[in-house]
């Protein structure tokens, strides 16, 4: 199947004059086909070692010689980046084939490096278990070998150097992310990846400065001028501040810097998360419109599959949603958020054994997800009615996650109707939590409240 991308390689006059009489660029200024994933994924597993490296080769090459910009690349190599296990050893045997084939030690270090944000999950670190921050530190391990490793054997690779920028953000090391993004740059001066990557960790929320995103905007646009894909950058700065606005709950107020931003280029992940403000603002019509436009540009996007699922599902299209996430799952077989949310539409429509199957899957990359025990506990409890193996979940998730009153609340209510009268324990530290966070609901407060009192008066348990 033939894939199309739409590049930005033409001259500055032509994208200033879009901007002028559309209020954004216009793209469409130079079709690139792109590879299908799951066709270039049988080519490696057939050993066809020239078809694929030919396939790659020639995205690399295409921004080299400055036709597209290397977001082009990086997205023909993301067909490795996925949680599917049984192309380990193909890309095993790919690169000891051929070590001098940057595109296997890419693909490798593109397979390793999802792996790794996959074990460590999306969550604030505060509410991140530390087995999972060991095990994303060991697949970050094996990403950062085989980035150095295709560098070595191609130093023109900015998606290497990009990559390498973002595993040192994801670990904190600002010195590390400096250096990978200065070393990247004097080698691919016209790299939009580096840049972009670098821009997002230095958002304030990790550490950076609205004046610093400033300045390293400003810079690559009045060095690279002549440079049409790099423009788009000038949406930054009202990104930075869209995202501190949504980060402290001003979601309204945000919606026009996403816009303003926009307006300045076209950028995926801006897009992707204007369209998670509109759908968090419950405007479904814009998060859909934000979800088509993204999948129109990264068609095997399973981020951007995953989002649209969700918008689906909001607006009780459980078909369309399901078609999403078979796609996303197809693609990223084991990644626990986009099992747990098919799993999710599989409870609505009363399909338990098979949201299990989902959850169990979840358990590869979310065992220590204290969100992947919740709704595991949930479905043993109200669906599959197995009470004690919900308690057991519930009691693994309250371990992963001691300070979340809802988890809590949760084991409480397992226990008492299991009639075990742990439940008192379990409620009275949720009350706990919820008195020290405030924000708890209070029909649920009041529930454990009484079933605490009612069971030490009636004297079926000890107090």
């Amino acid at each position: 199947m033939v894939r199309r991308l739409r590049s930005n390689a033409a001259g500055l006059t032509c994208l200033t004059a879009a901007l002028l009489l559309f209020g954004r660029p216009v793209l469409a200024l130079e079709d690139v086909a792109l590879p299908d994933y799951l066709e270039l994924r049988a080519q490696l597993k057939a050993g066809n070692y020239e078809k694929v490296e030919t396939t790659l080769d020639a995205f690399q090459r295409g921004f080299e010689s400055g036709r597209h910009s290397d977001e082009v690349v990086s997205y023909a190599f993301s067909a490795f980046a996925t949680t599917d296990k049984s192309l380990e050893e193909p890309l095993a045997a790919w690169a000891e084939a051929r070590p001098d084939s940057y595109a296997a030690a890419l693909s490798q270090g593109y397979y390793e490096w999802h792996q790794g944000w996959v074990a460590r999950g999306c969550a604030w670190r505060e509410d991140t278990n530390p087995r999972r921050f060991e095990a994303m530190t060991g697949y970050f391990r094996r990403a950062e070998r085989e980035l150095e490793r295709a560098i070595l054997l191609n130093r023109h690779l900015s998606v290497a150097y990009a990559a390498l920028v973002n595993i040192h953000m994801a670990q904190g090391r600002r010195g590390e992310m400096d250096w990978a993004h200065g070393r990247g740059l004097v080698v691919v001066p016209k790299s939009r990846e580096i840049r972009r990557r670098y821009l997002y960790g230095m958002l304030p929320k990790w550490g950076g400065s609205m004046i610093e995103i400033e300045g390293l905007v400003g810079g690559a646009l009045r060095e690279h001028a002549e440079v049409p894909y790099l423009a788009s950058l000038a949406g930054m700065p009202d990104y930075a501040k869209a995202d501190q606005l949504t980060s402290g709950g001003k979601r309204q107020a945000a919606v026009e810097h996403f816009d303003r931003a926009l307006s300045r280029g076209e950028d995926l992940w801006i897009t992707f998360q204007r369209g998670e403000n509109h759908l968090s603002l419950g405007n479904l019509g814009g998060a859909l419109a934000d979800a088509n436009r993204l999948l129109a540009e990264s068609p095997d996007s399973v981020r951007f599959l995953n989002f649209r699922g969700r918008v689906y599902r909001r607006m009780k299209r459980p078909d369309l949603a399901l078609a999403d996430w078979n796609r996303a799952i197809e693609l990223d077989p084991l990644d626990p958020h986009y099992l747990k949310n098919r799993a999710a539409l599989h409870r609505d429509e009363k399909q338990y054994r098979k949201a299990l199957i989902d959850l169990d899957d979840a358990l590869v990359f979310g065992a220590y997800d204290a969100s992947v025990r919740a709704q595991r506990g949930s479905l043993f409890l109200y669906d599959l009615k197995r009470a004690g193996k919900a308690v057991s979940e519930y009691r693994l998730a309250t371990s992963l996650a001691p300070d979340v009153a809802l988890h809590w609340y949760n084991l409480s209510g397992a226990l008492y109707r299991t009639l075990n009268c742990d439940f008192i324990d379990a409620g009275r530290r949720y009350l706990e939590l919820c008195k020290a966070a405030a924000s708890c609901k209070q029909d649920l407060v009041d529930w454990v409240e009484a079933a605490i009192e009612a069971e030490i008066r009636h004297k079926a348990c000890p107090g």
